[in-house]
């Protein structure tokens, strides 16, 4: 609602950010308490963080809804959802946090939309 009411003027330029809590919740959990996709995904389930069948939220379709959703609202245009790259964190492992570590960061599953002007 603030996006209609209070950015009117405004000329968005870029959205990124987190915009899942079941996969925040669960790459909080697996970087900072090393747990694994599976303890991660159960913690998740029975905190009610994750749906019955979390397909939509780790195979990242759900924050794709989303994006699609503040990308109407932002720039007015309606994209198809098949036409936003998706990529989920089924296939994280610790190693991978490893390497993020190793890299000075974490890893964290964003919805990211730029405006194009060309």
């Amino acid at each position: 609602r603030s996006m209609q009411s209070d950015f009117v003027g405004d000329n968005i330029q870029l959205m990124c950010g987190i915009i899942n809590g079941c996969t925040n919740f669960m790459l909080t959990a697996m970087d900072r308490d090393k747990k694994s996709y599976d303890e991660a995904l159960s913690e998740a389930s029975a905190l009610g963080y994750a749906e019955a069948d979390p397909t939509l939220d780790v195979g990242g379709f759900d924050a794709r809804s989303k994006l699609k959703i503040l990308m109407r609202l932002a720039y007015g245009m309606n994209v198809e959802e098949d036409e936003i790259s998706c990529r989920g964190i089924t296939e994280l492992t610790k190693i991978d946090f490893e390497y993020a570590k190793m890299l000075g960061g974490t890893i964290k599953l964003l919805g990211v939309a730029e405006k194009n002007d060309a």
